[in-house]
């Protein structure tokens, strides 16, 4: 006994139901390279987010330093200096624990 026999409609409609599940399966690889390219650019975004925020920090510190007399520069930058050396000993601490 032979298998079993298809009908041409039948023939027809397995042939159609391979050809999308086909196109389903380069619509599924389509979608998740453009969530992949998504991904990296919003890591981009961030990191142009970040480097904007530190960007427009240090170009507010350039501004109030632009306001300052020599001896208030001179004040300022050193104050600035001391902070930035304490934030980096405690970040150091940090790291210990």
């Amino acid at each position: 006994m032979k298998g079993k026999k298809f009908t041409a409609a039948e023939k027809h409609f397995l042939k159609k139901e391979e050809l999308y599940q086909k196109r389903i399966k380069s619509l599924e690889a389509l979608v998740v390279s453009k969530e992949n390219k998504e991904h990296a650019m919003q890591e981009q975004i961030d990191a142009l987010k970040e480097q904007n925020n530190v960007l427009k920090e240090a170009n507010a510190k350039l501004m109030e330093y632009s306001k300052l007399t020599d001896e208030e520069l001179r004040t300022a930058i050193l104050k600035d200096k001391r902070m930035a050396e304490a934030a980096e000993a405690v970040s150091f601490m940090m790291k210990g624990f």
